[in-house]
């Protein structure tokens, strides 16, 4: 599952989506699950100023675009943006359910983040 979290003074988690197309095992005797996400994250204006919106992008077999997911609006992002100081963060995380045991072992191969 794939979901995002917006945090200033207090955090706020997102809906989740499911990661497409798994590859399931590795081979190794280890059970694994292996997907790719890529997220796209830009300011839309609307009636009320504008947010930061962050969208999962869907791609087919041929890897293009088929379906934009939207995970979350933050729409306190740009409220400051003329304040200095102002420090924004990326990064990839996991977790499970509470209450679920047993060892959780991420890998995260390739985390990219592109300014446009």
């Amino acid at each position: 599952m794939c979901s995002v979290v917006g945090t200033d003074r207090w955090s706020d988690w997102s809906v989740a989506a499911p990661v497409p197309s798994p590859d399931t095992g590795s081979g190794d005797g280890d059970a694994q699950v292996k997907g790719e996400v890529t997220l796209e994250a830009i300011r839309q204006p609307d009636e009320l100023g504008s947010g930061l919106w962050v969208y999962q992008i869907v791609c087919g077999e041929d890897g293009k675009e088929t379906e934009r997911v939207p995970l979350r609006e933050v729409t306190w992002f740009f409220a400051d943006e003329e304040q200095e100081g102002w420090e924004v963060s990326v990064g990839a995380y996991a977790a499970r359910p509470a209450g679920e045991g047993g060892e959780l072992a991420v890998r995260i191969g390739a985390f990219e983040v592109e300014e446009r």
